[in-house]
């Protein structure tokens, strides 16, 4: 529809460079016109394209590939503190004793108070006190220790384990 829009254009443009319009070329002339006009629209559209899709790329390679720094450490002696303590109930981030209750995102989202406003801090919250089934470990482990298993299951969880 738009090409149609575009051709009062291209014969102005023909009158505008002087082309002789009685001519026996005006056909080949509106044409070329005509093909220019539209090829030169196509082409800024899929640049246009082009361009969003590698800033769309350039997003969800960062968003993958960016790892909070303050957790960068934590979450490897995580990983061995979760193994050692919490891997028993709690393997490849599943619930042995209430299966609905995994570490998955969901999951901690819907069971944990204040976990969509401050995830690490529900987290530690849960493993400094337990809850249910599950045992407090504030007297087990040291501060540090829940920090780092709270960086590690908040990194998993939001890997989706």
């Amino acid at each position: 529809m738009s090409e149609i829009n575009s051709l009062p254009l291209i014969l102005w443009k023909c009158k505008t460079d002087k082309i002789n319009t009685n001519s026996k070329n005006i056909g080949s002339t509106l044409i070329n016109s005509y093909e220019n006009n539209l090829f030169s629209r196509w082409s800024l559209e899929n640049n246009l394209r082009i361009l969003l899709l590698m800033l769309l790329v350039a997003i969800a390679l960062f968003k993958l590939t960016f790892t909070y720094p303050a957790l960068a450490a934590e979450t490897s002696n995580g990983a061995k503190i979760f193994s050692a303590n919490c891997s028993s109930c709690h393997i490849g981030g599943g619930n042995i004793l209430v299966a609905e209750k995994t570490l998955t995102k969901e999951a901690l989202s819907k069971y944990l108070a204040n976990y969509n406003t401050d995830s690490i801090l529900a987290i530690i919250h849960q493993v400094q006190n337990g809850k249910n089934a599950m045992p407090p470990f504030k007297n087990k482990l040291t501060s540090e220790e829940i920090l780092d298993v709270a960086a590690y299951v908040f990194q998993q969880a939001e890997q989706g384990w």
